[in-house]
């Protein structure tokens, strides 16, 4: 099995590359994760599922319970538990997709590469430790990052808001945060996955 994984930035150009490229070229791919998914939409009982199923193949579970509750870029306790979810949710994901189609090529918007933009780790010390919590499975995703420039990132974000940008004056830091994540798990990707790929957004 081929597992591709999409991530980047918010307003990097994913959506628009998946909606307008991916769909196009390689139209027979089945897309797995957000909204833009086309084949399956988790309902609360699958998502409820696939997160413990995400936690019993997480060998080092409770480590990574307390890395992700101890993380201060996450504003409030309840932010924590939301993410602490996802966490497993997309790690249970990655699980089932790998073993439903083991004989084909799949897309995952926003799988488990994209988890140190969700947690906004901007340390290297501390996206080092997240690796660390990945399976050996996971060695073999193909991960394509989409990266743009800052003022365009800006631009994208006013039109369009993002749910963590609760007001004008967090854009700026929010930007700069995620392209110090881009930076940062660029050096760390090239190594833990055996195909790594920097795509320029495809956005008009």
């Amino acid at each position: 099995m081929n597992i591709i994984e999409i991530t980047g930035a918010p307003c990097s150009g994913k959506s628009y590359y998946i909606n307008n490229v991916l769909k196009g070229d390689y139209s027979s791919l089945p897309i797995y994760g957000n909204h833009l998914s086309k084949k399956i939409y988790f309902e609360t009982a699958q998502k409820i599922s696939l997160f413990f199923l995400g936690v019993m193949c997480s060998i080092l579970s409770i480590d990574l319970i307390k890395f992700v509750l101890k993380n201060n870029n996450l504003a409030s306790f309840s932010d924590k538990m939301k993410m602490l979810f996802f966490t497993f949710l997309k790690i249970g994901r990655f699980h089932f997709l790998n073993a439903l189609f083991s004989d084909k090529t799949i897309v995952i918007d926003e799988g488990v590469s994209h988890l140190p933009f969700n947690l906004m780790l901007t340390e290297e010390n501390d996206i080092k430790t997240m690796l660390s919590f990945f399976p050996k499975s996971f060695y073999f995703v193909d991960v394509w990052l989409f990266k743009e420039k800052e003022h365009v990132l800006l631009w994208r974000l006013r039109n369009r808001g993002h749910k963590k940008v609760l007001k004008d004056s967090d854009m700026i830091p929010f930007v700069k945060n995620n392209l110090k994540i881009s930076s940062v798990v660029k050096v760390h990707y090239e190594n833990s996955f055996c195909h790594y790929k920097e795509i320029v957004s495809y956005e008009e």
